[in-house]
């Protein structure tokens, strides 16, 4: 963290500063209340919509799955 925040290495330097960036110009967007909004949406949404397509989700979660079990072996 240390190098990050000195810069001595410019990449990971730019990478944070990127992701610092768009992580507040998204946030910009939103408040609490409309994070509180969308939670309570999802939360009734989401279990309706796997329920109506259970075999793809469940294949593409397998599919992640092993891909991150391959990463995590290496």
């Amino acid at each position: 963290m240390r190098s990050v925040l000195l810069v001595e290495d410019y990449v990971e330097s730019f990478k944070y500063l990127f992701m610092f960036w768009a992580l507040t110009f998204i946030g910009s967007w939103f408040n609490g209340m409309t994070l509180v909004i969308l939670a309570y949406i999802g939360a009734f949404s989401l279990p309706k919509v796997y329920e109506m397509h259970q075999a793809q989700i469940d294949q593409y979660i397998n599919l992640v799955v092993s891909k991150v079990h391959e990463v995590t072996e290496k």
